[in-house]
């Protein structure tokens, strides 16, 4: 093997005999092209390309996949909660009745993961169960086109917006559909763009995949089970960029499919697309550049680097700070949204109780989470920090009768602290008496939830 290979493209040389490298040849190998990841998981490599592809790996491809190592090692998406424990009595109160929760949804077959996002969900679908469900599904993907500015008079637009990039992914046919990204056109505002264009196309078979910000395109891709994409079409590679780019930072962009034959269409709508690949379903993972392959592997392999990590998690002292927050009025709605750090029980009481003062009807309404995550911190004591409002999030939620849709994490390179945004979606009602925002105060200072409850159901 050549000692002195080229560094600053993605390689094509093949790493002669590595399938037959015993653990001290693969530590040689590490220091010589060089690699960070660990022993351990070059020999898990190793056996991969032994068993699985059959053959030797080249340079480039197995510093793309130590580039994947090192996402996995330093990013909040590959956390997942392990243990939680706190200090505060109400804290561990809220804690033991969020895991009672999620034992009871567990043993009644749902499928609670233990990202971030999962523990989020557990009221509402606790709430669902019983009866409670969203008032409007579709409010899903609102916060979340929202994570560089509190809603604007646009948040309306997205009422009729029935396709939401929480909808689990679903998957496209095979060999019928192409990989597209959505970027700002500087028309409008971008979330309005994605609104206006998802509800023209949703019904002609266009699918969203994922908003794609801090984390790179790369996890978006791997849930696809099999893609061919020309990587010399992204923005970010037009230059000569190697792979190691899909799993870099990108301005906010949105990942989506589409069927091949809306292509032209679509090329015609004045939207800034750019198709760069197809769905193939075949479970294998092509990147090429132009007619040149970087890479082909099952994408089995780079989806087993990407296993989440289980973090063990201390809650730290509550320092609330509400960045902004606000109340808008629709035609039959009121929306409030608030964005806030280190927890949300103050921030969060205020905006249900100016709602209320508006005349919402909070037994119709839906409450939805974006928690905006520092993009190179995947520590314990960022996701700490995440995870402290979603302990006011629970305890309210659960104390009020708020049903929740999907919570949504993105990566915000802008980020230094875990932010979380919160909007609440409410059908309009009567006008409260006067004495009501006097009350409400009263009631949120002394955190009396069964004040709270009469003065928000009265009527």
């Amino acid at each position: 093997m050549d000692h002195n290979m080229d560094t600053a493209a993605f390689n094509r040389q093949t790493v002669l005999n590595f399938r037959l490298y015993d653990p001290s040849g693969l530590q040689r190998l590490a220091a010589d092209l060089p690699l960070s990841m660990s022993p351990y998981t070059l020999l898990f490599c190793r056996d991969h390309f032994r068993m699985q592809e059959g053959r030797d790996p080249l340079v480039g491809e197995l510093r793309f996949l130590d580039a994947l190592v090192a996402l996995r090692e330093h990013s909040p998406i590959t956390a997942s909660i392990g243990t939680v424990t706190a200090t505060e009595a109400e804290d561990i109160r809220v804690l033991t009745d969020l895991q009672k929760k999620r034992t009871t949804l567990q043993q009644q077959g749902f499928d609670i993961g233990d990202r971030l996002t999962d523990w989020a969900d557990t009221a509402g679908m606790y709430l669902s169960r019983c009866g409670v469900p969203p008032y409007h599904d579709s409010f899903a993907l609102l916060p979340a086109l929202h994570a560089a500015q509190m809603p604007q008079d646009t948040a309306f637009v997205w009422d009729g917006l029935q396709a939401t990039v929480e909808k689990k992914r679903r998957t496209p046919a095979p060999h019928a559909h192409i990989l597209v990204l959505l970027s700002p056109g500087g028309t409008a505002p971008f979330e309005e763009e994605v609104a206006r264009f998802f509800a023209a196309y949703t019904q002609k078979g266009v699918c969203p995949i994922g908003i794609v910000g801090g984390e790179g395109w790369m996890p978006h891709l791997l849930s696809l089970g099999g893609c061919d994409m020309d990587i010399s079409l992204l923005p970010a590679c037009a230059n000569g960029c190697d792979a190691t780019a899909l799993l870099e930072k990108q301005p906010p962009t949105v990942l989506f499919s589409a069927p091949n034959t809306l292509l032209p269409e679509l090329a015609a709508s004045g939207a800034h697309i750019t198709p760069f690949g197809v769905i193939t379903g075949n479970q294998r993972l092509l990147l090429r550049q132009g007619e040149q392959i970087l890479l082909s592997l099952s994408h089995r392999l780079p989806e087993a680097l990407l296993q989440p990590r289980t973090l063990t998690l201390t809650l730290p002292p509550r320092r609330e700070h509400c960045h902004a927050s606000t109340v808008l009025t629709g035609e039959n709605r009121l929306f409030g949204g608030a964005r806030v750090e280190g927890g949300c029980e103050r921030a969060l009481l205020a905006l249900i109780g100016q709602l209320a003062q508006s005349g919402a009807d909070l037994s119709h309404s839906t409450l939805s989470t974006l928690w905006e995550l520092p993009a190179d911190h995947g520590d314990a004591a960022q996701s700490a920090k995440a995870f402290a409002p979603l302990i006011d999030l629970h305890r309210i939620c659960t104390e009020l009768s708020l049903p929740t849709t999907p919570a949504r994490q993105v990566l915000c390179a802008e980020r230094t602290e875990p932010t979380l945004s919160i909007g609440i979606l409410v059908q309009k009602g009567k006008t409260p008496p006067e004495a009501f925002t006097e009350r409400w105060q009263n009631a949120a200072d002394k955190r009396d939830f069964s004040a709270l409850r009469t003065l928000l159901y009265q009527n």
